[in-house]
């Protein structure tokens, strides 16, 4: 069952994925890591669209990965006029069962305003805990924070790079391909080309699909990010597409409207929702290249 579960979320098979988790999720450690895996990644859980009744039913009867999984739902695709009202509630619900993850998920609702005003303190403390607690998304914005220098922090990409194989070193279970993305992002900054390409192209293998992006933009453009390998460029955007990466489908877009292919879809997607995207899920490391006008 482990490896059939971990082949489908490598596969993009995302519902199927989830569901085959679910099934032993309240007692089977593999079955947490790969349900959370699954939830955890945009592209995965907004395949779970259809199901929501079925998770819903299954998180209000207490069931603390479902609550979790609910939470993910409305924080990500805002379904209902009350969608900031249930992820709040069921990410307390969460946090309250043990999934630390929760925790790091409302410091960013706090960080982006969700529930009102701004509230930074908020972010930082709950992120302090979440961190404590031994949430993965936690260590994941500490890592981004690291190698790009963000909120405060100084940018620091080899210690990062230490920290994410030592992550992965101690790691005896199934680690998130986030985290080999994040290793890719580190690889990046400090220029070494290759190892960052490699990271990329293992974390796409296993079931990141914003790995794509990442891939194509430091394998297929120039120095001036116009793209000098349309073929590689066009083949990897659209598996990234395929396994559900906004980041590819924002690049793809905007970039077919800057070159005159796309009209005014495109122009109201880069300014009204890109800027969104890169606020509220700049935890996802989406960060689009600037690209000279024609």
């Amino acid at each position: 069952m482990n490896g059939m579960i971990r082949q489908l979320f490598c596969s993009y098979r995302s519902a199927e994925a989830f569901w085959a988790a679910a099934e032993n999720v309240l007692t089977d450690s593999y079955s947490q890591t790969m349900f959370l895996h699954v939830a955890n990644r945009n592209n995965h859980i907004v395949r779970l669209f259809d199901d929501r009744d079925r998770i819903r039913a299954l998180a209000d009867s207490g069931n603390t990965y479902m609550q979790y999984a609910h939470a993910r739902l409305h924080d990500i695709l805002i379904p209902e006029p009350d969608s900031v009202a249930i992820f709040e509630k069921y990410y307390t619900l969460a946090m309250e069962g043990g999934i630390a993850d929760a925790r790091m998920l409302l410091a960013y609702a706090f960080r982006d305003g969700d529930f009102g005003e701004t509230d930074i303190r908020r972010f930082r403390n709950y992120m302090d805990q979440a961190l404590e607690h031994g949430s993965e998304r936690a260590l994941q914005h500490k890592l981004h924070q690291l190698i790009y220098g963000i909120d405060g922090v100084d940018a620091d990409p080899e210690r990062a790079l230490l920290l994410i194989d030592k992550y992965l070193n101690d790691n005896d279970g199934e680690p998130d391909p986030v985290f080999y993305r994040l290793r890719g992002n580190a690889h990046g900054q400090l220029g070494m080309k290759e190892q960052a390409a490699s990271d990329y192209a293992y974390a796409a293998e296993n079931g990141d699909g914003d790995a794509y992006f990442h891939l194509a933009i430091l394998t297929c453009l120039d120095e001036n990010f116009n793209v000098k390998d349309f073929t590689r460029y066009s083949e990897l955007m659209s598996k990234g597409q395929e396994a559900g990466s906004a980041a590819a489908y924002l690049e793809t877009v905007i970039r077919g409207y800057r070159s005159g292919f796309l009209t005014h879809h495109a122009a109201v997607i880069e300014e009204y929702y890109l800027p969104r995207y890169v606020q509220q899920y700049g935890d996802e490391d989406y960060d689009a290249p600037e690209i000279e006008e024609d």
